[in-house]
């Protein structure tokens, strides 16, 4: 039973409980229930949780038009010329799946080949820390880092996790905390080894197995040696299973495995739209961190588009149109370097994680290559 339909039949029994005895025969009372049990059930049907491998289904027989999938499919694992934007000729090896109402729908490359996801594992960090959170290990996501045994400046005393997490911490930088957003590796690497000594273990893999065991993964431990030891290292299709369970909120099969409202507080765009993007392009890492990968400001976008490590179909602050404009409201996703993403569009259950020839996914409008020749042709797969 999805979360969603969890929500519902407690909210449908709360108003049953409340109004039957006033104004409900019991005939009533019971067609009542009998109509909740049935949506229960139209609901469930439509979504699905893998069990010890993902259930296969042609795109036909959940809806999908083959030839455009298809279509979607061979555009996106073209090579690149560049190989931050996906595998080039030097390196051409692309592995992917959609995955629609629960079940593979398509697939390419070696299934259980493992690869890094560079920053496309920022978000599995951030579900850590609400693990951590519902553990009782902290008391919330503006918690101070400075409580975890960190000699930070007098300047960053005030930087909490959720400042790291929405790219607004200034660790490195002349910022102080919530002042400026810089896309920031430094920042990242610092939220990593924090969360680590939040919860220890293996370098985040003991918790990881313990949070992700309902989702039963086929490949292995979710963190590999890249990326300081923090980057998620898994196949596609283990991938996707944490990005359907973003896509449900912590739930999954009807276990709420994290609390839904972490997701429901923190997976939007958090990072105001207001909120300047640094100018500073010095690096003071003071306590000899090192970076997770990249700079400490990479990117000029971010603002009203960012939250908590994830990407968002938020309105772009240049042009006032949606990130992704070809798709629904809800899309969102987690973006690395070499084409390793995931898009999850949650109103039309449907995934696609994929290490491939994505483009520049953010900030380009709708007639950049990963819009117009992507996300659209993926979408009309699906509306079609």
């Amino acid at each position: 039973m999805t979360s969603e339909t969890l929500s519902a039949i407690n909210v449908g029994a709360e108003i049953l409980g409340y109004v039957s005895p006033c104004l409900l025969s019991a005939g009533l009372a019971a067609a009542v229930l009998l109509c909740l049990a049935a949506c229960w059930w139209a609901a469930d049907l439509s979504t699905r949780f893998p069990g010890k491998s993902w259930e296969r289904k042609a795109p036909g027989d959940v809806g999908l038009n083959e030839a455009k999938l298809q279509e979607f499919i061979e555009r996106l694992t073209v090579l690149a010329d560049d190989r931050k934007y996906g595998p080039t000729k030097d390196k051409p090896e692309s592995y992917g799946c959609v995955i629609k109402d629960g079940y593979m729908v398509a697939t390419w490359g070696e299934p259980s080949s493992k690869f890094t996801w560079f920053s496309s594992s920022k978000p599995v960090l951030t579900t850590l820390l609400f693990y951590a959170i519902q553990e009782g290990r902290l008391r919330g996501v503006d918690d101070r880092i400075a409580d975890w045994g960190w000699n930070l400046s007098t300047k960053d005393q005030s930087m909490t996790f959720a400042h790291l997490a929405n790219m607004c911490s200034g660790y490195s930088l002349k910022d102080p905390p919530g002042a400026a957003y810089a896309y920031n590796d430094y920042g990242i690497h610092l939220y990593a080894l924090t969360l680590d000594r939040v919860l220890g273990g293996k370098r985040l893999n003991e918790p990881a197995a313990v949070l992700f065991q309902d989702l039963q993964l086929e490949d292995g431990e979710v963190f590999g040696a890249t990326q300081r030891g923090y980057g998620v290292v898994t196949s596609a299709r283990d991938f996707a299973r944490i990005g359907w369970f973003w896509m449900h909120r912590g739930n999954w099969a009807g276990r709420a495995v994290l609390r839904r409202d972490f997701f429901d507080r923190y997976m939007k765009a958090t990072v105001p739209l207001t909120l300047p993007v640094s100018t500073d392009k010095e690096t003071d890492d003071y306590l000899h961190i090192e970076s997770y990968g990249g700079g400490n400001n990479q990117l000029a976008y971010g603002p009203g588009i960012y939250g908590f490590c994830w990407w968002f179909n938020a309105p772009l602050p240049a042009t006032s149109q949606p990130n992704w404009p070809y798709c629904p409201p809800d899309t969102f996703a987690s973006l690395g370097y070499n084409g390793n993403n995931m898009i999850m569009i949650p109103s039309r259950n449907l995934l696609v994680a994929a290490r491939a020839n994505w483009q520049k996914v953010c900030g380009e409008g709708a007639d950049s290559h990963c819009n117009r020749l992507l996300l659209k042709t993926l979408l009309e797969a699906v509306e079609a």
